[in-house]
């Protein structure tokens, strides 16, 4: 069988690094056998566990070995952090489905987030509708300041939940400021990106986020590659950003020979952040 192997180095030019911090928890390290209500130490912090274990049955859908397992059967099960992040919440996302048990069907989530030390509990966006497809889930929260959440089931019979992921409240810059992200992480300058070996006459796509954080309209004029000719770039955004609008761009990678690539992209805007350039 032909192979074509890359190596692609993705640039994103001009962009300043950025590094944005996140708190993240896949529920790996903990153990929880039982659905009392019982704290559990995990490795972004304590977590409280109400109607809920930490589950590692091959019905219980996960991405790694384990995730929480929240039932509904008898009562509202839950998720809900002991601690504060201190840097507030731009976004919180995690991956839910229901669990492969018997019965489990209709399954349905609230987030919920507290600004008091779990004092009082507000809900963050609409009951999310779950299905038996491990789905990624991501609502927005900008709320700036110390902050928690709970993860809560409203109906249905056990659900899986795993990977949640908070990202840093970000301030809103003046100007347009581009910001650019794949799989809900922020890249930095210089990037790099290497597609997995493809047979030589296939394509592999790989979708990137572009994300205005400026109070200003981003406008995005350009995305070119330059490098090896076997790499082009797809649905290039013509719409304006406002802030924290975002909009998804391609790569595509398509070798018809066997042998290693490498090649760069450029994104043009008028972003404040970047400089002009040729």
């Amino acid at each position: 069988m032909k192979l074509a192997i890359l190596s692609y180095i993705l640039c994103f030019l001009l962009l300043p690094p950025v590094v944005q911090a996140q708190l993240s928890e896949d529920f790996e390290s903990g153990s929880k056998s039982g659905y009392a209500a019982g704290d559990v130490e995990l490795e972004s912090g304590s977590w409280h566990f109400h109607e809920a274990l930490i589950g590692d049955d091959d019905r219980d859908r996960t991405n790694g070995t384990q995730s929480a397992r929240l039932d509904n059967r008898d009562d509202n099960g839950y998720i809900r952090m002991n601690f504060d992040k201190s840097d507030g919440a731009d976004e919180i996302s995690f991956y839910a489905a229901n669990a492969d048990f018997s019965g489990d069907d209709g399954g349905a989530l609230q987030v919920a987030y507290s600004t008091d030390e779990g004092s009082s509990w507000n809900e963050l966006g609409d009951e999310i509708q779950l299905d038996d497809e491990f789905t990624e889930y991501l609502l927005e929260a900008r709320i700036g300041g110390n902050i928690r959440f709970e993860i809560r089931t409203t109906d249905g019979g056990r659900v899986s939940v795993d990977d949640v992921t908070v990202t840093d409240y970000v301030e809103a810059a003046d100007e347009p400021t581009i910001q650019v992200r794949l799989d809900n992480s922020t890249l930095e300058s210089g990037y790099n990106y290497e597609f997995s070996s493809i047979v030589s006459g296939d394509s592999r796509t790989t979708v990137f986020e572009i994300r205005n954080q400026g109070n200003e309209p981003l406008s995005v004029t350009d995305i070119e590659t330059s490098g090896d000719d076997v790499f082009s770039v797809m649905d290039i955004p013509d719409e304006e950003l406002e802030f924290g609008e975002s909009a998804d761009f391609n790569v595509n990678f398509e070798p018809e020979t066997i042998d290693e690539f490498e090649g760069s992209v450029t994104i043009h805007s008028n972003a404040d952040n970047i400089p002009e350039f040729t």
